[in-house]
Parts: C-alpha cells; structure tokens; sequence
C-alpha cells in the first residue's frame, strides 16, 4: 500500500502495528500498517478506539464458515485456545504470509484487565491470564480473509480455580 499525502492518526498503540488513520482520497477512516507512514508525534497520547468503537469488518454474507469447535483449556496461569482449522485459498488471503484468524483477548495482566489482539497462522493459542483481576477474562475468534473477517466466535473462557490455603 503506497500512502502519499496526508495523515490523520485517530489511534494505534492497542495493536501493534497497526494505526486507526484518516487519509486524503478515502472514503473513511481504516488501518493501516505504521511501516507506511511518517510518524510526527507521540501515539501513546491518542484515545484508544479498537475494539469499543470501532468494529473488525465482518463480512455480511461470508463464503467461509465461522471457527468451528472452539474450545479453551487452563492450567493455571496459562489459557490453552483450539479451534478447527480451515485453510482459505491463499487468492482470498491478502498474502501468504497474512494470519488465517484474529483473536480479541481480554486478559487478566498485572491485576488488570487488558486488551490483546494477536494475528494467528495455525488455530491454537497459548495465553497468560491471571487470577487476581475483578473483572473475567473472556476472547472471540474471527477467520480472516482478505476482504474481511467471518465471526466472531466466542470463546468458552475456562475459570480461575481458586489454590487452596493449607
């Protein structure tokens, strides 16, 4: 994607390299990957908007069906996410290198809850989610293609058992 002109950053510190912008010609607001643009400014000080307002692109009527059979299993700490895998023809992915699905996770970090997207190329995950947050984790699980997103798919998020105390 070649970007000329120019910018508005709306947001982009919550994933990566990704950034919310506005850019001249286009019909809206979109992501676009921060290699492409001259930054002239902190992001850190920008509002966060993904995932409460603004939403993946879901595809309408999509030729792929949603993950199937997603499942979650903990051992302590760590969260283990499978799902079926199915394989997009790489003529509907942007690349072969582009990741097959997009989890939204909200994970128990630090005694908060926080916000992590991840791109994922096979269809199981490993995740570090702790015990000591007020709020439960919970994720969802999009496949992605080229055009959009087919999903999401909530994930069955496993407790927290509680240690005993001898």
């Amino acid at each position: 994607m070649d970007v000329n002109g120019q910018v508005e950053v709306r947001s982009g510190r919550e994933i990566g390299p990704w950034l919310w912008v506005l850019l001249d010609d286009y019909a809206g607001p979109c992501w676009v990957n921060a290699k492409y643009i001259q930054l002239n400014g902190d992001i850190s000080s920008l509002e966060t908007v993904y995932p409460d307002k603004v939403n993946l692109p879901v595809l309408p009527n999509p030729r792929w069906p949603v993950p199937q059979n997603v499942r979650a299993v903990r051992l302590g700490d760590q969260v283990n996410i499978y799902w079926d895998f199915y394989d997009v023809p790489l003529g509907e992915r942007e690349s072969e290198q582009s990741p097959r699905y997009v989890l939204e996770l909200w994970l128990c970090q630090n005694g908060q809850v926080v916000f992590t997207p991840m791109g994922v190329y096979q269809s199981t995950l490993q995740v570090i989610d702790e015990a000591d947050c007020s709020e439960p984790s919970h994720g969802r699980v999009y496949l992605a293609e080229k055009h959009g997103y087919v999903g999401p798919v909530e994930i069955p998020w496993p407790a927290q058992v509680a240690t005993p105390t001898p």
